[in-house]
C-alpha cells in the first residue's frame, strides 16, 4: 500500500509539479494544496515539529505520526488569527512592493525535486530587476500586535523575535519561523529568506540566509521519520 501511494502519488515528475504548483497558486483555498500536502512533510508545521520531537523512539515517534496524520481544528481564536493573517497579507506584500521596487511572483505547493515528500508553500518569490529570482518572501501578520508596535524600544513584542549581538532584530533559531524559513530557502533553491513581520505602525524586515547544516541535519530526520513512521 505504502509503495503504490509513493509511485502514484508522492514520486512525481517535474511537469507535474508545475502543474501542482500553478494549480494550488490560492494555497489553502485550493483542495488539491490541501491534499498534496496531507502526504508530505510541509515547511510549515510539520518539519519543526520533526526537529523538537524529544522522544525520538519507536513510541515517540508513532505517537508524532499520529498527531500530525488527524484533522486539526484550529478552535475560535485560531480561526481568528488564521483569517486576519490571510486578510492582511495582501496589505503586507503591497507594502513590500512600494517599499523595495521589486515584483513578487505569487507561488502555489513547491516540492523538493529530490525528496518529493518535502514541500513548501511560499508567501512569493522576490523577483530581482533584471526578473530573476532572488530570493523567497515569508511574511507574518501576528494579530497580537494589531494595535501596538512590534518592537518597543528595548521590548519586542513577539516571542519568536530577539535581539542579536549586534543589537539587530533577529529571528530565534529555535522558533518554528526559522524551520519553516529554511525548509522555504531549501525548496526553491535560493540562498536567503525575506522574513516581513507586517503591522500598520512598523513592519520589520529581516533577512535570513541559508543555513546548510541546519537543514541537512533536519532532513536526514525528516526523511527517516516519513519512511519510518509517517508513510
Amino acid at each position: 500500500k505504502e509503495h503504490n501511494l509513493f509511485y502514484e502519488k508522492i514520486f512525481i515528475s517535474k511537469s507535474t509539479m508545475f502543474n501542482i504548483f500553478n494549480q494550488t497558486i490560492n494555497q489553502s483555498e485550493c483542495e488539491r494544496w490541501d491534499i498534496e500536502r496531507k502526504i508530505r512533510l510541509s515547511a510549515s508545521v510539520k518539519a519543526h515539529k520533526i526537529k523538537i520531537c524529544k522522544s525520538w523512539t519507536d513510541t515517540g515517534l508513532k505517537h508524532l505520526a499520529n498527531k500530525l496524520l488527524k484533522e486539526n481544528k484550529l478552535g475560535k481564536t485560531g480561526n481568528l488569527n488564521v483569517n486576519y493573517g490571510k486578510k492582511t497579507e495582501v496589505l503586507a506584500i503591497e507594502y513590500f512592493k512600494i517599499l523595495t521596487g521589486k515584483d513578487i511572483i505569487k507561488c502555489g505547493l513547491i516540492f523538493d525535486i529530490i525528496r518529493p515528500w518535502v514541500c513548501a508553500s511560499p508567501d512569493g518569490i522576490i523577483l530581482d530587476k533584471f526578473e530573476n529570482i532572488q530570493e523567497v518572501l515569508e511574511v507574518k501578520c501576528p494579530i497580537s500586535c494589531e494595535n501596538k508596535p512590534i518592537v518597543d524600544g528595548d521590548k519586542i513584542n513577539l516571542k519568536y523575535l530577539e535581539y542579536d549581538l549586534c543589537g539587530k532584530i533577529a529571528l530565534k533559531k529555535n522558533s518554528m519561523y526559522y524551520t519553516q524559513c529554511q525548509i522555504l530557502i531549501h525548496c526553491t533553491g535560493v540562498e536567503s529568506c525575506t522574513f516581513l513581520v507586517y503591522n500598520t505602525i512598523e513592519p520589520v524586515i529581516i533577512k535570513i540566509e541559508r543555513d546548510q547544516t541546519f537543514i541537512r541535519s533536519l532532513l536526514e530526520k525528516m526523511t527517516y521519520f516519513y519512511f519510518n513512521y509517517y508513510l
